[in-house]
């Protein structure tokens, strides 16, 4: 078990076309800083992005990355499993000065993810199997969000989607290795 607990200042970054969606995403809107990094069109498309490298003030992150291997030998072949795991107590970037992406738990943002490995490995044959865990994330609270979205002239009134649960992927793959080639059969 590791913990980290690391604040940088003063870095660099490129936003590129990130500042699009980083423009509408955020309150109060228009979102100072970002939404006058882009120019529309008269016909009202995006006609330039300013994707310069940029000043950030400060980044922050602390948590815990927990580790977990096991391996066993047997008389037809090996087994090893292995995991990854990390609990994300604070992560924020300030672009601009007194401005901060989401907060941890947030959709984007999870506060858990991780991984676990399972390996058979036989002669020149290797199984693999992967679980990929990516924890749930809501917007419910932030910015007074609070899943509603009023009726305006434009559109009636509706539920706005503003959480995801947890889900879990499965990667799937069988490799052989020869003394000069190897195969690899993967499903995702």
């Amino acid at each position: 078990v590791d913990y980290f607990d690391i604040k940088v200042n003063n870095q660099v970054t490129r936003l590129a076309a990130a500042v699009v969606g980083a423009c509408y995403a955020f309150e109060p809107f228009p979102t100072p800083g970002f939404c006058d990094l882009f120019t529309r069109g008269p016909d009202l498309g995006i006609a330039t992005i300013d994707a310069s490298y940029r000043n950030v003030p400060s980044q922050s992150t602390s948590g815990y990355d927990i580790t977990i291997a096991y391996e066993k030998d047997f008389t037809f072949g090996s087994l090893s499993i292995d995991s990854q795991i990390t609990y994300t107590e604070e992560d924020e970037t300030e672009l601009f000065p007194g401005r901060s992406f989401l907060p941890n738990g947030t959709i984007g943002e999870p506060e858990w993810v991780g991984s676990v490995q399972t390996r058979f490995e036989r002669g020149d044959w290797t199984l693999a199997w992967t679980l990929n865990y990516t924890g749930k994330g809501d917007q419910i609270g932030y910015e007074g969000e609070d899943g509603f979205l009023a009726a305006t002239n434009f559109s009636p009134a509706a539920t706005n989607i503003a959480s995801v649960d947890e889900f879990v992927t499965n990667d799937l793959s069988v490799r052989y290795s020869a003394d000069k080639w190897e195969a690899v059969f993967a499903v995702t």
